[in-house]
């Protein structure tokens, strides 16, 4: 017997007997090399002969994904997948074949893909809306077209089971120590690749801005279209591809010169130093965004610029310092916008509260102009005041934003910015002071290392001289 000494066993008889547990999935046949010898007045006589052992299949082993006890004809995948699937990729497309493994042979190796939604076995509830699997190939396929700008990420949780026939009937499951750690489960994480799929859209079409007749640094308006893909497909480009002026009466005229609006971003602005000669009239302007890939991908928003002057614009005093004041002041304006469509409120600055004896603290004005959209003209103050008092813009400001008094905004001489940096004042003057104390700190060692070293010069010198 030359194989397998430790498997197997004879007798004198000539009975080949197992002497451990064979399994076929290790090793699924024995060559055997039995010798039979005689042994005749000194005289030796010999035989051999080969003996094949062929294992039978037995249904003892459990599929798996990962292939923990390394059989040969099994591969095994990882335990967690991360699959990258395109948006908008067509439906019944097959974007993986999952590969289970039963070692046993011929129909006891046959098994079946199962989406698994028990929590005891995954743990989490699966998402069948967009992805589908065929159970006999374990391919995965889509079931529903995916749009990354809904939904970024699917997780499924895939179980393999051996497949019941007429003649291999549905047993327990003996649970392994590859089955206790689920060697039989894959957890899948589908992250759905974004295209270029969308365009950039304006949240509204219509907008109004105002520009002061001595017009200060900044932009007059900042536009700002959105395009939900991601990463380098949502670039924007902005231009500007009408411009004209509307005088009072009504006539349209040319502006193209008039403003200007970087591709790069939608700050729109004017080199203007005075737009003293258009008070009265406004200005109407189309402007598109385009997506920075593919050029097809366009909106457009209308803007309407009003030219107002200083004592147009109106004021309501908030019973809050400016520095709380900041946060909700534009949200303010903003609500009494959505008031009524016939008007247009637009936010100009926030500023100190003055009286006769000063600046109170506890107080703010919020400054905004007011358009009739009807008749596309700036309303003067008188005209304002009465508005607000109705009962509809009152419900809008006098419980939630403690709007104590309205009247004519002052000339601006402070802003939000302004009030930022008031807050940091003594931010700054704490710096200061640590400055000038390390500057002190600093200048008395240098005294002091000096007169060391001259101490130190003068003893060398006597010594010189000593000798």
């Amino acid at each position: 017997m030359s194989d397998s000494f430790s498997s197997f066993s004879i007798t004198d008889a000539g009975k080949i007997t197992i002497l451990a547990s064979l399994d076929r999935e290790k090793k699924e046949s024995y060559n055997l090399l039995v010798y039979a010898e005689d042994n005749f007045e000194g005289k030796v006589y010999r035989s051999a002969r080969q003996v094949v052992v062929r294992l039978t299949d037995t249904d003892d082993n459990e599929p798996t994904f990962t292939n923990p006890n390394n059989y040969a004809q099994c591969q095994g995948i990882a335990s967690l997948l991360t699959l990258r699937v395109s948006e908008n990729t067509p439906v019944n497309t097959t974007v993986y074949t999952l590969s289970a493994c039963d070692p046993d042979s011929a129909e006891n190796s046959m098994v079946i893909y199962e989406l698994e939604d028990s929590y005891s076995t995954c743990g989490q509830a699966n998402d069948e809306s967009a992805l589908g699997l065929n159970s006999a190939t374990g391919e995965l396929f889509i079931k529903r077209i995916m749009d990354r700008e809904q939904r970024d990420n699917y997780s499924l949780c895939v179980i393999v089971k051996p497949q019941v026939s007429s003649t291999r009937v549905k047993r327990s499951l003996v649970l392994s120590d590859a089955d206790k750690s689920q060697k039989n489960v894959v957890y899948i994480n589908i992250v759905v690749v974004d295209e270029n799929d969308n365009g950039p859209k304006f949240p509204e079409k219509e907008l109004t801005a105002v520009v002061l007749t001595q017009p200060r640094a900044g932009p007059v308006i900042i536009l700002e279209a959105v395009d939900p893909d991601s990463d380098v497909n949502n670039v924007i480009k902005y231009r500007i591809t009408k411009s004209e002026f509307i005088t009072r009466s009504g006539e349209a005229q040319a502006s193209a010169d008039v403003f200007k609006l970087p591709q790069d971003n939608g700050a729109l602005y004017s080199d203007l130093s005075s737009f003293q000669s258009f008070l009265g009239g406004r200005f109407v302007l189309t402007v598109q965004a385009v997506d920075a890939l593919k050029s097809s991908f366009t909106d457009e928003v209308q803007v309407e610029i009003f030219v107002y002057e200083e004592g147009q614009a109106v004021k309501v005093i908030l019973d809050a310092a400016p520095a709380a004041a900041i946060d909700y002041s534009r949200e303010m304006i903003k609500e009494l916008d959505g008031v009524s469509m016939k008007y247009a409120f637009t936010y100009l600055q926030l500023s100190d509260h003055k009286t006769k004896d000063g600046i109170e603290p506890s107080k703010t004005d919020v400054c905004f102009l007011v358009v009739n959209t009807e008749d596309n003209t700036i309303l003067d103050i008188r005209q304002v005041i009465s508005l607000m008092y109705t009962s509809e813009y009152q419900s809008a400001t006098q419980g939630r934003y403690s709007v104590v008094d309205r009247g004519q905004c002052e000339p601006r001489e402070s802003s939000e910015d302004d009030v930022r940096w008031r807050d940091l004042w003594w931010v700054l003057v704490a710096v200061a002071i640590f400055i000038f104390v390390c500057c002190i700190i600093l200048i008395v060692l240098v005294v002091l290392l000096y007169n060391k070293y001259r101490r130190y010069m003068e003893t060398r010198q006597t010594y010189l001289v000593g000798q």
